[in-house]
């Protein structure tokens, strides 16, 4: 295959439910990422892009090459370059198990992806289920994940911690499933046998989940240990103070409280923000952290849409 390398513009694209995208490119389709193909390519390419995928093979023409390649699950992938000629017997050979080797490759691309979502929803509907039991609604750890996540953020985490943090503080009270229902959800007061019958969920969702490797689930099983720590020390199960409490118990013990206090509760209607906002000033330096409290001051609106967007 014979072209100077200034003259070849390629692209691969992916076939999704609105059509065509660009997934990565070369020459004049460099700066197209995720651009759809119709409105980058010539309706003369997107016909040959039809013509190969109708015949389900590649297409050599003179200055072009269309590929068009489908993997076991049915995605649909194309490879296109322009600039090209003069292409050997050879050469197509070559192309043709070069696109096979792809479709493999982005077949599990695709899996991986699949994967990684069924593990996120399953996380959201067990803390959903969790919450269930003590007569909450699922929105409460969908809120609570997406303010854990933009507190992260702010306070200076990266990206990926905060990601991380979003997907683990779902299961913040994971230990609850195995609370008696007549301890959980008890209209009263907790007798101290009852009180410490509740706190132990903490250490029993770290127990469920400390044996993981998965990196969310880790970051989960210290959630459950510790977002029922203060600042000050006064919390538990271990009584830890200040940064030896990890960020991520702390963050999502503050989200927690926040949604706990605004939102409607099967036993409590919400508290107005000015009173949210009066408590958690009471609390800073105490239960949460100074910088933590001071972020929720400073992002209020961002928060409060949060709620609005997720409201039971």
């Amino acid at each position: 295959m014979y072209a100077k390398k200034e003259h070849i513009n390629g692209l691969a694209a992916i076939y999704q439910n609105e059509g065509w995208k660009v997934i990565s490119g070369t020459g004049k389709y460099t700066n197209q990422f995720y651009s759809s193909l119709d409105s980058v390519v010539s309706e003369q390419t997107l016909l040959k892009l039809m013509k190969a995928q109708e015949t389900r093979q590649n297409l050599y023409e003179e200055n072009l090459l269309v590929a068009y390649f489908e993997d076991r699950s049915g995605n649909k992938n194309a490879l296109i370059f322009e600039g090209v000629n003069k292409i050997s017997d050879l050469e197509k050979d070559l192309i043709n198990l070069f696109t096979k080797n792809i479709s493999i490759s982005l077949e599990n691309i695709h899996l991986s992806a699949d994967l990684d979502q069924t593990q996120r929803e399953i996380i959201y509907l067990l803390g959903g289920a969790v919450e269930s039991r003590s007569k909450e609604t699922g929105n409460h750890v969908k809120r609570v994940a997406k303010t854990s996540q933009l507190l992260a953020l702010k306070y200076g985490l990266s990206v990926e911690d905060a990601e991380i943090l979003k997907l683990a503080s779902p299961l913040h009270d994971l230990g609850k499933i195995a609370i008696p229902d007549a301890v959980l959800n008890k209209p009263g007061r907790h007798t101290e046998e009852e009180r410490n019958i509740m706190r132990s969920h903490a250490e029993i969702g770290f127990n469920m989940l400390k044996s993981s490797k998965r990196r969310v689930l880790k970051a989960a099983a210290i959630i459950a240990l510790e977002h029922h720590e203060h600042w000050d020390g006064n919390g538990y199960p271990k009584g830890k103070i200040g940064e030896d409490i990890h960020i991520y118990g702390r963050i999502t013990a503050i989200a927690d409280v926040f949604d706990a206090l605004i939102a409607k509760r099967c036993y409590k209607e919400p508290w107005p923000i000015e009173k949210v906002l009066s408590l958690l000033h009471q609390e800073n330096g105490k239960h949460f952290e100074p910088k933590l409290v001071h972020l929720i001051f400073e992002n209020i609106e961002e928060i409060l849409e949060i709620q609005r967007l997720h409201s039971d």
